[in-house]
């Protein structure tokens, strides 16, 4: 009778021993954030891994027209490090309302200042001063 009690716990005490083991592969996957901005004529999107305090990893960008005005639009990023922020490079869209998503993928960012933050900002190539847009705030998990 011992025995058939010993089994179901030694197993079950396994089965927790696996799962645990598993929990990394989760927390790298949960990693993975996204940001939407969609305001004012210009609709975009980023999603990226924050790859510890000191790099964005797998970056990809999308931003569309949705306001037919002959104004081009532009996707960045505006990365809050710990000395100031800094913009990452504009991704333009030029194909108007009607062109559709113009997306990147497989962008990388880093820095030598770590990376509390990033927002999604999102452009109207305006005359004169753009018009801008930016997403909730995206902490990194890894400060």
């Amino acid at each position: 009778m011992r025995r058939l009690i010993r089994l179901p716990l030694l197993l079950t005490t396994a089965l927790g021993l696996f799962v645990g083991l598993s929990v990394p592969t989760q927390a790298a996957e949960l990693a993975r954030v996204r940001g939407d901005v969609c305001r004012g004529g210009v609709c975009g999107s980023a999603t990226f891994n924050f790859t510890g305090i000191y790099q964005l990893t797998n970056v990809s960008l999308s931003v569309k027209d949705s306001k037919c005005d002959s104004h081009d639009v532009y996707i960045q990023l505006l990365v809050y490090k710990n000395t100031g922020k800094v913009y990452t490079t504009k991704r333009r869209n030029s194909k108007g309302c009607r062109g559709g998503y113009k997306a990147w993928h497989g962008r990388s960012f880093s820095t030598n200042d770590y990376i509390k933050g990033v927002r999604v900002r999102g452009c109207v190539d305006d005359p004169g001063r753009d018009t801008c847009y930016h997403s909730r705030y995206l902490d990194n998990p890894n400060t």
